[in-house]
C-alpha cells in the first residue's frame, strides 16, 4: 500500500538512514590519528642536540573518501622544553556534505614527540572554505601506538558552535560531535531535502558514532530544534514557531541494526495537509518507536511505534515499511484510543471531511480502532464506540447515546457481525425512538442480518431486509422491505411544521430496489390512513440523483374519512368518504408533466354527507365556477354548512393543460358539488381547460390565506 509517510521530522526510518550515511565522515576523523601515528613511527623522536627545526613534506594523506594534498609538517624549537608543531596542507579533498573545505592549517604551542607517542596541547586550527568562512577552533591531540584522540572545540560553523571528539583504540573508534545554536536555514544544504523551499529556526546536536576498522556499530543522536519554520514548495507541510526534540539510538548487531527514536513536539504550529496542530507545552505530542534494519534492504521494520497527544488520544502500531523513492506500508497493525472524541475529531477527522457531504459533521463520545493494513490496502477495521453524539451539519440526522461494534473487511468469506444501538436519533426533523440495527459490512456492500422493529412518530418501522453495494459507476445497489404500524399523523405533522394532523399511517412496504440509477416498486405498497387505504403501485424512477430525475406510480385512494382529512385544514371541513386514483403519472425533475386522475364520493357511500362554507368557496374558486343556489355572498353567510349529494374533481394532465371534470356534466359546465338536503347548494365549473400553472397558483393561494375569492 503506497502511502508517504510526512513530515520528515517524524521519520523513524529515514533518521537511522541519514545517521548512517553520516558515517562516511568518520573514515576523516578516526582516519587522523592513525596518520599521525604513521608519521611518527616513520621519522621517529628528531635528535634534539642537532637540530633547531625540522620541515618535513609528507605529501598527499588519503583514506577512502578524504585527502590532504602537499601536506607539510614542520617543527620549530626542538632544543626547548616545549616545542611548536604546524601542520599545513596545500589542498583538501572531502566527501558531501563537506566538500566546500578545501584546506586545513593545525599548529600547536606545546608539542610533545617521543617514540610511538604525539601530544599536541593548547593547538589553533583553521578550515580553509569560502562557504564557511574559514573558521578557526582549538585543537589538540594525543597519539599512541595503536591509540589517538583527537579534540576539536569552539568550531564556529552554520552561525553556531562546534565541539569534536575523536577516538581510536585498538581498531574500535568513537567520534563525539556536539553543535550548539546551529541555525538552521544554513544547515539547508546538507539536508537533502529538496522539497522544502524555506526552513528556519536553530538547533542544538549531540551526536556519538561507534564502531570498529571500517564497521559503524552504534550511533546515538539527540537533537533539539527550537523556533522552528518550515514551507515545502507544494505547500503541503509548514510549521511556525516548533519545538521538536528528537532521540534516536542505534545498535548494529550481527549485521542487523536495531533502532529506537523519541520524538517530541512541546510548542508551535504544524500543518501536515489537511491537518493542522497547534501544540501547547501543556500537551505536548509524543512520537516513540522501535525496531530493526537490515544493511542493503530497502525494508524497514517497526516492532513498536506510538503517537500519543494527551487529552485526545493515542494510537499504536507495528508493521513493515519499504523505501523505494519515498516510503510506503508493506503492512502494518495500527490501535488507537480516543477518550474525547469532541477534541480529537475537529484535529484529526473534520480536515478530511470538509470537502464532503460530512462537512460540518460534529462527533463526541470515546472510540477505540484497530486498523490492519497490507500492500493491496486495509485488510481489516474495527470500531468500538461508546456514549457517541453525531450531529450532522447540514441538519439532515443527529445520534445520541450510541454505542456499538463495526466489523469490515475487503473479503465476504471473513465478514464478521456487527451493531450500533442508541437512545435518540433525528432524520431531518423526524424522531426516532431507541433501536438497534445488526449488520455486516464488507468490501462496498452493508446488510442487515435480523429483521429489526425501530420506534417511530408513536409507532413501528419493521425493517425486513435492508442491503447497500456501491458500484463501480458511483451508484448503488439497494434493496428494502419492511412495513409501518401505527405511525401518528400528529407527530408527523408537527415535527415537520404541517398543518396539525390526526390519524395514523399503518401499511406494508414490498420489495423496493435502486438499481442503475432507478428505483423499482416489486408489488403494491399499501397505508392504512384516515380511516381508509391508500395504494402504490408501479413506483419506478430513473435519474434519481441526477439532473434529470424521472419519476412514474399509479396511486390509488379507497374510502378515506374526508371528515379526518380535512377539519385541521385551512381548505375547509369536509364530512363523507373519498375515493379515487392517479394513474400513469409522471414527474420529470419532480414536476408533473402528465397524469390522469380523479377524486370523488364513493357510488356506495352511505355516509353523512356536509361541506363547510369555506370548503364550498375554496372548490368554486379551483373550478373557476359558482353556486347554481347561491346567488350572492350573502345568501350563503346564513349557512355555516350545507348538504351534499356527492362531489368529485378530476384531471387529465397533457402539454401543461389540466382538462377539467367533475362528478356529472351540467349546463355549460360540470358539477364539483352536487347537492343534496337542505340548504342545498351546487358548484358548477365552467373552464374545461385549465392551465397547470393557473391551476397550482390557486392551490397555493388557498392554503396560504382565508380570503377566498368566489368567482
Amino acid at each position: 500500500m503506497a502511502i508517504d509517510i510526512y513530515p520528515p521530522v517524524f521519520s523513524l526510518a529515514d533518521s537511522c538512514l541519514e545517521v548512517v550515511r553520516t558515517a562516511v565522515l568518520t573514515r576523516l576523523f578516526r582516519g587522523l590519528p592513525r596518520c599521525f601515528i604513521a608519521m611518527g613511527l616513520l621519522v621517529g623522536p628528531p635528535d634534539v642536540s642537532a637540530l633547531e627545526s625540522v620541515v618535513l613534506n609528507v605529501g598527499n594523506i588519503n583514506a577512502d573518501d578524504w585527502e590532504l594534498r602537499d601536506v607539510s609538517l614542520r617543527l620549530a624549537g626542538i632544543e626547548q622544553n616545549s616545542p611548536r608543531w604546524e601542520l599545513q596542507s596545500a589542498s583538501m579533498r572531502l566527501p558531501p556534505p563537506l566538500a566546500d573545505i578545501t584546506g586545513l592549517q593545525i599548529s600547536c604551542r606545546q608539542f610533545q614527540w617521543r617514540e610511538h607517542y604525539l601530544s599536541c596541547r593548547q593547538g589553533r586550527g583553521k578550515i580553509v572554505s569560502a562557504r564557511y568562512a574559514s573558521p578557526v577552533f582549538d585543537f589538540s591531540m594525543e597519539v599512541r601506538e595503536r591509540r589517538g584522540v583527537i579534540n576539536i572545540d569552539h568550531l564556529r560553523l552554520f552561525d553556531g558552535s562546534v565541539a569534536l571528539l575523536a577516538e581510536e583504540n585498538d581498531a574500535s573508534w568513537r567520534v563525539v560531535v556536539n553543535g550548539k545554536d546551529l541555525r538552521l536555514a544554513s544547515l539547508k544544504a546538507l539536508l537533502k531535502r529538496p522539497e522544502l523551499q524555506n526552513i528556519a529556526g536553530r538547533i542544538d546536536l549531540n551526536a556519538e558514532l561507534k564502531g570498529r576498522r571500517d564497521n559503524l556499530q552504534q550511533c546515538n543522536v539527540a537533537a533539539q530544534a527550537r523556533n522552528l519554520a518550515l514551507q515545502a514548495l507544494n505547500g503541503k507541510l509548514a510549521a511556525e514557531a516548533l519545538t521538536l526534540d528528537v532521540e534516536l539510538n542505534a545498535v548494529k548487531k550481527q549485521d542487523v541494526w536495531q533502532w529506537r527514536q523519541q520524538n517530541r513536539l512541546s510548542k508551535g504550529a504544524l500543518y501536515v495537509e489537511p491537518l493542522f496542530l497547534d501544540i501547547q507545552p501543556d500537551q505536548p505530542l509524543g512520537l516513540h518507536g522501535n525496531g530493526t534494519w537490515r544493511p542493503g534492504s530497502d525494508i524497514f521494520d517497526v516492532h513498536s511505534a506510538t503517537f500519543n497527544h494527551p487529552g485526545v488520544g493515542i494510537l499504536e502500531g507495528r508493521g513493515s515499511l519499504a523505501r523505494q523513492g519515498g516510503f510506503s506500508v508493506r503492512r502494518a497493525d495500527i490501535s488507537g484510543r480516543v477518550a474525547r472524541l469532541d477534541q480529537a475529531a475537529p484535529i484529526y477527522l473534520t480536515p478530511f471531511l470538509e470537502a464532503g457531504p460530512l462537512a460540518g459533521l460534529e462527533l463526541a463520545g470515546q472510540m477505540q480502532a484497530e486498523l490492519s493494513l497490507g500492500e493491496e490496502g486495509i485488510n481489516a477495521l474495527k470500531l468500538d464506540f461508546n456514549d457517541l453524539t453525531a450531529i450532522d451539519g447540514a441538519q439532515r440526522f443527529q445520534l445520541n447515546g450510541a454505542a456499538g461494534q463495526l466489523n469490515w473487511r475487503p473479503w465476504p468469506q471473513q465478514a464478521e457481525p456487527s451493531f450500533v444501538a442508541w437512545r435518540q436519533l433525528k432524520l431531518k426533523a423526524i424522531p426516532v425512538g431507541p433501536g438497534r440495527l445488526d449488520f455486516v459490512t464488507q468490501d462496498r456492500q452493508f446488510e442487515l442480518n435480523k429483521q429489526t422493529d425501530v420506534s417511530l412518530l408513536g409507532g413501528t418501522l419493521s425493517i425486513h431486509r435492508f442491503s447497500y453495494a456501491a458500484m463501480e459507476n458511483q451508484d448503488a445497489d439497494v434493496h428494502f422491505s419492511g412495513a409501518l404500524q401505527g405511525l401518528s399523523l400528529a407527530q408527523l405533522s408537527e415535527a415537520l411544521d404541517w398543518t396539525p394532523l390526526s390519524g395514523e399511517i399503518s401499511g406494508e412496504i414490498p420489495s423496493v430496489t435502486y438499481r442503475n440509477k432507478t428505483l423499482a416498486l416489486d408489488g403494491a405498497l399499501t397505508m392504512q390512513i384516515f380511516d381508509g387505504v391508500v395504494t402504490i403501485k408501479q413506483l419506478a424512477s430513473s435519474g434519481l440523483f441526477t439532473d434529470f430525475a424521472q419519476f412514474y406510480a399509479d396511486i390509488d385512494v379507497d374510502n378515506l374519512d374526508l371528515n379526518a382529512l380535512t377539519r385541521k385544514f385551512q381548505f375547509g371541513n369536509i364530512e363523507g368518504r373519498l375515493s379515487g386514483y392517479a394513474h400513469n403519472i409522471y414527474l420529470e425533475n419532480w414536476r408533473p408533466i402528465s397524469f390522469y386522475a380523479w377524486l370523488g364520493t364513493p357510488e356506495d357511500d352511505d355516509s353523512r354527507h356536509r361541506i363547510s362554507q369555506k370548503a364550498v368557496e375554496n372548490i368554486a374558486s379551483l373550478g373557476g365556477g359558482g353556486a347554481a343556489n347561491a346567488i350572492s355572498k350573502g345568501f350563503m353567510s346564513l349557512f355555516d354548512t350545507f348538504g351534499y349529494d356527492k362531489l368529485g374533481f378530476g384531471c387529465y394532465l397533457h402539454q401543461g393543460v389540466c382538462q377539467m371534470m367533475g362528478v356529472e356534466a351540467a349546463d355549460n359546465g360540470y358539477y364539483l358539488i352536487k347537492g343534496g338536503g337542505l340548504p342545498r347548494i351546487d358548484v358548477i365549473g365552467y373552464n374545461p381547460r385549465l392551465d397547470w400553472n393557473v391551476l397550482m397558483q390557486r392551490l397555493r393561494r388557498i392554503t396560504a390565506s382565508d380570503e377566498v375569492i368566489v368567482e
